[in-house]
């Protein structure tokens, strides 16, 4: 195959279902709009997300102890997780516009959120064996404590 068909080829798969792959993709950049923009943090956190329900989903396979009324729940905690972000995003963006400086009260929640995932995720892989050191679970936890309460 000569390299102008396989350019020929690439644009046809390219334009293939274009109609889905458009909406598909308007409705991602509104929701990225929505959250105030997905950067390195947002990924991060999609990520631990994943990671989190599928290592609690082994983790109760292996226990016996399957339910379906907390699989619900860790996929509601998806949902939660978007609209707490929409809503900081938009708090973030009002106080910007108010006072003229931007604080980046998103991506500290956010920080937040990714540290309280990472911690779940950790909790569950030490259940399965694998040598994670108590200091950086106690650390974790500390972050995330010191971030609820600080006044």
């Amino acid at each position: 195959m000569h390299t102008l068909d396989q350019i020929g080829s690439y644009a046809r798969t390219l334009c293939e279902e274009f109609p889905v792959k458009a909406s598909i993709g308007t409705c991602a950049a509104f929701v990225g709009t929505l959250l105030g923009g997905v950067g390195m943090m947002i990924s991060l956190l999609f990520l631990l997300l994943l990671i989190d329900f599928a290592l609690g989903f082994c983790r109760a396979w292996r226990a016996g102890c399957v339910s379906s009324s907390k699989m619900r729940g860790g996929g509601l905690k998806f949902v939660f997780y978007f609209l707490s972000i929409v809503v900081m995003a938009a708090v973030q963006a009002a106080t910007s516009q108010s006072t003229g400086m931007t604080i980046p009260l998103r991506d500290v929640f956010v920080a937040y959120l990714c540290v309280n995932e990472g911690l779940s995720c950790l909790e569950h892989l030490s259940y399965f064996g694998v040598p994670v050191p108590e200091k950086i679970r106690e650390r974790l936890r500390a972050y995330r404590d010191n971030l609820c309460t600080s006044k």
